[in-house]
């Protein structure tokens, strides 16, 4: 994992995949994972947090498999996992820009699927609902404070990082070999 790279930023971008490629010897997977969201009405949108959240979340995506796919071609497969949102198959109030880029995280994956399936290389989205971290949890509530606001989700609790990690690596291994195109909820039933 790399962090503090901007996933607009296309020389960001060459240099992960090289830089994995010369570690590795190869690259097998990619996992599209930068995201920011930003809450409010729709008729206070601003243009700039709306080009920002798509920028990052829909573009970075983008560039990423773009950057991504020569190395996975070489090897003859290879997985891509968009990570999207609850709110891509769903939507959400107060989160019109969002919720537009995981729905095109979305119908990329599908996409990408068809593309790059015949290459071998497998594409699946992977649909977190809410999660312990800094964005899903900005106030850093715990306990029951916390819990309160997933009482209407059927498993009623947040989920934790490690089960969307655990998810993502199960998508990634062979044991998934006949999965693409697919979108894998990991949301407590939401």
């Amino acid at each position: 994992v790399v962090r503090g790279l901007d996933g607009r930023d296309e020389g960001d971008l060459e240099r992960i995949v090289k830089t994995a490629t010369e570690r590795f010897g190869k690259l097998d997977i990619l996992v599209n994972k930068a995201a920011i969201t930003h809450f409010g009405p729709a008729e206070e949108l601003k243009k700039e947090d709306a080009e920002r959240v798509l920028g990052i979340n829909v573009i970075g995506t983008m560039m990423g498999v773009k950057h991504a796919v020569p190395a996975l071609k070489a090897n003859g497969r290879g997985v891509i996992v968009n990570i999207s949102s609850v709110d891509g198959l769903r939507g959400c109030n107060g989160l019109i820009a969002y919720t537009a880029s995981k729905w095109a995280v979305r119908g990329m994956t599908k996409a990408l699927a068809f593309e790059y399936g015949p290459l071998g290389i497998r594409v699946v989205s992977v649909h977190p609902g809410g999660v312990n971290t800094q964005m899903g949890n900005p106030a850093g509530e715990t306990g029951e404070a916390l819990q309160r606001h997933y009482r209407g989700v059927p498993l009623q609790r947040i989920g934790e990082p490690e089960e969307i990690a655990r998810t993502t690596l199960f998508v990634c291994s062979d044991d998934a070999s006949y999965i693409s195109g697919a979108e894998i909820a990991v949301d407590g039933g939401w």
